[in-house]
């Protein structure tokens, strides 16, 4: 049995009434990164080359319908309050974007978060050294480790981009800066997961990204991705339920 864990960044409609219902027909879990500001899909986004077609516009999730799917046992998880690209903010400014999102949680009567998801995939090792201190106990970029010196995206959406060790294993690595498996785009779908899934070495864990699913070509991928997994008996858990240490003998 492989384990995979779903995570899903930005709060955004599509999580709530797509992908909630079709997880827990199949008995599985999934992490959902949380923004203060939740608009951001709300309006065209023509830079990104992903979303061609102009069809990824959707809402944001309420609070009360994050708050159920917490009280469901889906993880709800920390994205700062406003999204910002913290290598170019002070570490002063980013303990209030991550601890302004703790007290947002708090305030609605939701889990209080015990992961974290840097926006954009940009991380530096102050952010990381930021989110030590105040103790959280994973945290996802995306794929290559950027240069912590320039701040620059970690690697962006390409699957060429992805580091050769891009499984998390337990025990060693930085549980703080765990790579994205995949991020479901224009250039990774339900093959690209099938095969990042089966050759995946015993005793590691793949961490997959996704973000809105107006696209129906989109939730198509995903749908498959879901499937493939319970039709092979494969599990998908929580992201802060992955283990620190390793379990192998």
């Amino acid at each position: 049995m492989k384990t995979v864990v779903f995570t899903f960044d930005d709060g955004i409609r599509t999580h709530f009434d797509l992908v909630r219902p079709l997880l827990k027909e199949h008995g599985m879990k999934g992490t959902f990164f949380i923004p203060g500001v939740r608009t951001m899909w709300a309006k065209r986004m023509k830079w990104i080359r992903e979303n061609d077609g102009y069809d990824m516009q959707e809402g944001p999730m309420e609070w009360h319908e994050i708050r159920q799917m917490d009280e469901e046992g889906f993880e709800m998880a920390n994205h700062t309050v406003s999204h910002p690209n913290m290598c170019s903010k002070s570490v002063d400014v980013n303990r209030l974007e991550v601890e302004g999102m703790n007290d947002q949680f708090a305030a609605n009567g939701v889990t209080t978060p015990e992961t974290f998801c840097y926006p954009g995939y940009h991380a530096d090792k102050a952010t990381r050294d930021l989110l030590a201190s105040l103790g959280f106990k994973f945290a996802r970029i995306g794929y290559l480790i950027n240069d912590f010196q320039r701040g620059e995206p970690a690697g962006g959406n390409r699957p060429e981009n992805r580091p050769e060790r891009r499984y998390y294993v337990p025990g060693e690595s930085d549980p703080l800066l765990v790579n994205s498996t995949g991020i479901l785009n224009d250039w990774y779908g339900f093959e690209e997961f099938r095969k990042d899934v089966e050759e995946a070495p015993e005793g590691v864990i793949s961490v997959f990204t996704a973000h809105g699913f107006a696209r129906k070509a989109r939730w198509t991928e995903f749908e498959k991705m879901v499937n493939y997994l319970s039709d092979n008996g494969h599990q998908a858990i929580n992201f802060r339920d992955m283990p620190l240490e390793s379990v192998a003998e």
